[in-house]
């Protein structure tokens, strides 16, 4: 019996099956009595995007491996074949992990013979036509409703977004999945981590305390995509080669995520980033922390030296509700800048580096190049914090081919 491929529109409300079969409109707040109860509410075989997709439970443990080796993050990108089955998509679609079912040849052999292509432009609102030395971030005290800062998410389970057209974001893939420890899993909206979670991470833009531009996301508006060459990648890998993976893309179509605007794109040569300023916006667990410190939680499993006490801005906010919560009581906009960014000193071609300072929360948030004339352009991802530098994942053909194969990216 051949298995029926439901195809799941690029809008939907939260799961529309478009060949007749009834919606999954589980209450956001009703939970099964097991993940196993869970993950059989979802059909064996989707298509998303023109992609068909299977669903993780239907591949066994040796395929599955299979996937990964196929796909290892260490393995050189030079070729179709390869490149394909490190971009293989993984996916959560309204709580179930589906995994693509072939490898997309077409997209891979795009990426690494066709051009650059040119900058994507961001767009203001239309109605509004690892601390290095000392920690230089300032504090963006710009209403809710201001730019840019309202096209720049904050996640309910830890970490930032960029919002690069109108339904497209992205982010770290660290900040959606968790590959360094087990069990690893896709975080779910109460905080834990699995391969079907009947509640969703949510995202909120614009925010300052206790209130954001935007309401939180619906349950499982957005679907999210990250590569086999990250799944690869855990606790024995080099950060090099995490952040050389640590990018996802999030297609936001069927939330109710409000005018945000959103950030340009911009893949830059070796020899233009030695010119560039660089700044990172985003929502960090900590601000200000002591020079020279790691910039952590402030957890005592963490063993950070920025623990933070007293009243905002020297305490810690993030951690004042549950993960997976939306009782965060003090999320707020940090921007950190600097002069230089260049090349990582792995993965050259995949990776920056910049003495920017970023900490936890930070993960995700765009390094933004602003030119002279004006404009905010993604040039990278925050991913690592190293002791000497920052690390992040750089924006190149593959990220934009990502981005265009699996959101409306870039259209608005």
């Amino acid at each position: 019996m051949q298995n029926k491929v439901w195809r799941v529109g690029v809008t939907w409300s939260v799961f529309t099956l478009t060949l007749g079969c009834a919606a999954n409109t589980r209450d956001a707040g009703e939970r099964p009595d097991s993940d196993s109860e869970f993950a059989a509410t979802a059909p064996s075989l989707i298509e998303v995007r023109g992609r068909v997709l299977k669903r993780r439970e239907d591949w066994s443990d040796q395929e599955f491996q299979r996937i990964l080796e196929e796909g290892r993050s260490d393995l050189p990108s030079d070729t179709p074949e390869v490149l394909a089955a490190q971009l293989r998509a993984h996916v959560m679609v309204n709580g179930h992990y589906y995994i693509e079912l072939e490898p997309d040849i077409e997209l891979a052999t795009k990426i690494l013979t066709e051009p650059s292509p040119p900058p994507t432009d961001g767009q203001a609102p239309r109605e509004e036509r690892t601390i290095l030395g000392t920690d230089n971030r300032t504090h963006w005290t710009g209403a809710l409703s201001d730019w840019p800062g309202r096209g720049v998410g904050f996640n309910n389970t830890g970490g930032t977004g960029v919002k690069v057209a109108a339904h497209s974001m992205l982010t770290a893939a660290h900040v959606v999945y968790d590959t360094m420890d087990l069990p690893n899993g896709w975080y779910c909206g109460d905080g834990t981590v699995g391969n079907n979670c009947s509640t969703s991470p949510s995202w909120r833009f614009g925010v300052a305390g206790t209130n954001g531009f935007t309401p939180w996301t619906a349950n499982y508006c957005w679907s999210v995509w990250v590569t086999s060459g990250f799944m690869y990648a855990n606790s024995s890998s080099s950060f090099w080669e995490v952040s050389r993976w640590d990018y996802a893309v999030i297609d936001t179509s069927a939330c109710s995520d409000g005018n945000t605007g959103w950030y340009g794109t911009a893949i830059k040569t070796d020899q233009q980033l030695g010119n560039l300023n660089v700044y990172v916006l985003g929502y960090p667990d900590r601000a200000t922390c002591p020079a020279n410190s790691y910039g952590g939680d402030g957890s005592a499993s963490a063993g950070t030296d920025c623990p933070g006490t007293g009243p905002w801005p020297e305490s810690t906010w993030r951690l004042t509700g549950a993960p997976g919560s939306v009782n965060y009581t003090g999320a707020q906009l940090w921007q950190g800048s600097d002069s230089s960014v260049t090349v990582g000193d792995v993965y050259p071609d995949q990776t920056l580096k910049s003495n920017v300072d970023i900490t936890y929360g930070d993960s995700g948030a765009a390094l933004d190049w602003q030119p002279i004339g004006g404009g905010h352009y993604v040039i990278g991802v925050s991913s690592q914090m190293e002791p000497s530098y920052n690390v992040f994942n750089r924006f190149t053909n593959e990220v934009y081919g990502f981005l265009q194969a699996h959101t409306p990216f870039p259209q608005p």
